[in-house]
């Protein structure tokens, strides 16, 4: 029980640096171009790369038709789901990624997919 309220205070103590450090307008709001750079430092993180790219505008936009409110900005409550959707699609890509390059290297596809079954 202990380990888990670490883990939820954990959680939301990410939640309050993420705010503190994109919500430039301290409005407890994440808008459109505050999760631009937010999900940039998350990808940023993820990939462990300080040269990425900026996040795709389809990607911001499918993120902001999930969790935004009418306002068009991220409540903060919202903002750790989404930042954890992120970081699930951020893995998936980064394993596509990774299988890739080692078909590419001449592994053989089906010897570099896990076995679901």
């Amino acid at each position: 029980l202990e380990a888990v309220a670490k883990a939820l205070e954990a959680k939301h103590e990410e939640i309050e640096k993420w705010f503190k450090e994109y919500d430039k307008d301290e409005s407890g709001n994440i808008d459109r171009d505050e999760l631009g750079k937010l999900m940039t430092a998350v990808k940023r993180e993820a990939t462990q790369d300080a040269e990425t790219a900026p996040v795709e505008d389809n990607i911001l936009d499918l993120i902001m038709k999930k969790y935004a409110d009418a306002s068009g900005r991220i409540k903060q409550d919202r903002i750790l789901n989404a930042i954890k959707a992120f970081k699930s699609y951020l893995a998936q890509e980064l394993t596509y990624k990774d299988l890739f390059a080692k078909c590419a290297r001449g592994a053989r596809l089906e010897n570099s997919i896990p076995r679901l079954v």
